[in-house]
């Protein structure tokens, strides 16, 4: 992990699915700046296997909106309150070049706990391939909405 003025940066990989077709090795770079995180997830090796990579959300995340915006990319919209007294409101905004849905999941926070929640599924297409997709942190007066 590096870190500058600008911006703080971590790189991590692991080898989990290399007992298929061309041993595929998955990397995710971050880059987290002020307001903004950016993340590169590459697969390197592989033979054409769909890819997808998967955000779990904590259970107090709405996913507000998944939309493909005018530009062509695709759009997540999510919101968290906060505990400060005014009701302010976190949000996040996901922005790809590839298709971004939203899914139920679970959240296990203890052995065999297991809380609903939502997450995030990117179609990074096929392996090998890379992707880039952003992250635009937020805090504003909203009132938060629910469900996906």
């Amino acid at each position: 992990m590096g870190s500058g003025a600008a911006a703080t940066i971590a790189r991590a990989s692991h080898d989990g699915y290399k007992h298929m077709d061309g041993r595929p090795v998955h990397v995710r770079s971050i880059t987290a700046r002020s307001g903004q995180i950016d993340v590169v997830d590459e697969v390197r090796g592989g033979a054409g296997q769909p890819v997808r990579a998967r955000i779990l959300l904590a259970p107090q995340v709405a996913v507000e909106v998944v939309e493909r915006s005018e530009d062509g990319s695709f759009v997540a919209r999510l919101g968290m309150p906060t505990h400060d007294p005014r009701g302010r409101v976190v949000r996040v905004t996901i922005r790809s070049s590839v298709p971004i849905r939203a899914e139920g999941a679970s959240y296990s926070p203890d052995f065999g706990v297991a809380i609903d929640t939502s997450r995030l599924v990117l179609e990074l297409g096929l392996a090998p391939c890379t992707v880039t997709w952003h992250a635009r942190i937020s805090i504003d007066d909203t009132v938060l909405t629910t469900g996906i």
